[in-house]
């Protein structure tokens, strides 16, 4: 028992240190400044954004699990290890709490902050398993992808039924490579360490957006991420409401989407419309192709998110040249889409 712990906490370790070491390549390439919270998002949408490019022709050439495992970490190693050769990873200047009063109370709000990231992690149920979990298992069983009937298990010739949408949106393998990489059962994987990994992008997520909203007011953005786990917390009234999602099922892609995608969304096009900088269009690409691998559902609402912050900053600041950018970003969404309605 203590080792299957101690398995699933190394696991968990290894999932947190992967995002965080990518991400610093990425943001260390893109010259922005670093924080723990960027580093960890950005990290995980390079991340998914090359699975998704990556994986759906593998998995529509109908290739076994094993090799698209093989590509798809040689590439993750290459960038942690292009992360980890960059080095500092955070500058963390002190200047900003010379004041004992002020650090005593962010230290508070951070401690509140902690303590319901525990609660909102006790919180967690298992639902919706029939497809998702069953798929990723699948794949480890039978060393292919979307090949097997996931009520039967019974091997395919084709993509048939529910299993058809999930070719062009195939986070079961991001959850199958998970497993056979830190070597916890899929399910385990699921249910129990990628709740934690996701919730934590989601409250890195909502960090960022603090920032948008208070910029260097760091009592206020403390309080702010209190506010917003509360509400995750209690939010829980609907199995319908983005808390439920969030609670029950984060594990699923397009529990994903509401809880770290469309908000990292809102926030990175906030920082398009402040500040202009063209890395952020590559951090919004890169999300889109990641909302794309979470699900189905993604594909559709990222083309819309694409294509409405393309309309309100055209029209907003009179730049038609950003319109014509994120309306590109949404070439690879129609591509998708069409392979989706005409696969057989």
């Amino acid at each position: 028992m203590i080792i299957s712990l101690l398995h699933i906490l190394l696991a968990g370790i290894i999932l947190v240190l992967i995002p965080v070491s990518a991400g610093n390549a990425l943001v260390s390439v893109l010259k922005l400044k670093k924080n723990i919270a960027l580093l960890y998002v950005s990290g995980w949408l390079l991340i998914w954004a090359v699975f998704q490019l990556i994986t759906v022709p593998l998995v529509m050439k109908k290739v076994s699990f094993t090799i698209a495992f093989i590509v798809l970490t040689i590439l993750t190693a290459i960038f942690c290890v292009y992360g980890i050769c960059k080095r500092n990873f955070i500058h963390i200047t002190f200047s900003d709490y010379k004041n004992s009063e002020k650090t005593a109370v962010i230290c508070m709000f951070v401690l509140i902050a902690a303590l319901l990231l525990v609660t909102l992690m006790t919180q967690h149920t298992d639902a919706d398993d029939s497809r998702f979990v069953v798929n990723a298992v699948d794949m480890l069983r039978t060393d292919t992808m979307y090949l097997s009937n996931p009520a039967t298990g019974n091997i395919q010739d084709s993509f048939v039924r529910e299993v058809k949408k999930d070719v062009t949106a195939p986070w079961a393998v991001f959850i199958a490579w998970c497993a056979r990489l830190t070597g916890v059962h899929a399910t385990i994987m699921a249910h129990t360490v990628l709740p934690i990994i996701l919730l934590l992008a989601a409250v890195c997520v909502w960090w960022m957006m603090s920032e948008v909203f208070f910029g260097d007011h760091l009592i206020y953005r403390s309080l702010f991420l209190d506010m917003v786990l509360f509400l995750s917390i209690y939010g829980h009234f609907s199995i319908y409401t983005e808390e439920c999602f969030l609670l029950t099922r984060i594990w699923q892609g397009k529990a994903v989407i509401a809880g770290v995608g469309i908000p990292a969304a809102y926030t990175i096009g906030c920082w398009i419309y402040d500040e202009g900088k063209y890395q952020y269009y590559i951090l919004l690409f890169f999300l889109n192709l990641s909302m794309c691998l979470m699900s189905g559902m993604g594909v559709i609402i990222g083309t819309l998110m694409m294509g409405c912050m393309g309309m309100v900053y055209g029209i907003s600041k009179r730049n038609w040249r950003v319109i014509c950018i994120l309306w590109m970003f949404c070439i690879p969404n129609i591509i998708y889409y069409g392979l989706y309605r005409f696969l057989h």
